[in-house]
């Protein structure tokens, strides 16, 4: 017995030191798998906030190039150089096709 009142016999902390690790493996295999599994839980567990999903970044793309767009045939219409309206109507019609299109491909 120890001589210290509370301090376990050295078997016990082996034991407590065993089962420790015992339980470090488990969590690790269990961080593991959830990677494996679920990479975007794993992320926000990780780093305590979750990340923008690639949906929300295809919209907000979206938009700002439709906005862009719009802004480049607004100007196209005023100024009537015809090279400023064929590109605005060109992104009007294709960058949000392309972008629409890799959305629901990845599907």
């Amino acid at each position: 017995m120890c001589s210290l009142q509370g301090t376990p016999p050295a078997a016990s902390r082996r034991a407590l030191i065993m089962d420790r690790l015992g339980e470090t493996r488990r969590l690790a295999e269990i961080q593991q798998r959830l990677a494996r599994d679920d990479p975007g839980l794993a992320r926000v567990l990780a780093t305590g906030r979750p990340s923008a999903s690639a949906g929300f970044v295809v919209v907000l793309g979206s938009v700002l190039a439709s906005f862009a767009a719009g802004l480049l045939l607004a100007l196209g219409a005023h100024f009537a150089p015809p090279v400023v309206l064929a590109v605005g109507a060109l992104f009007v019609v294709v960058v949000p096709a392309i972008l629409l299109a890799r959305r629901f491909r990845a599907r």
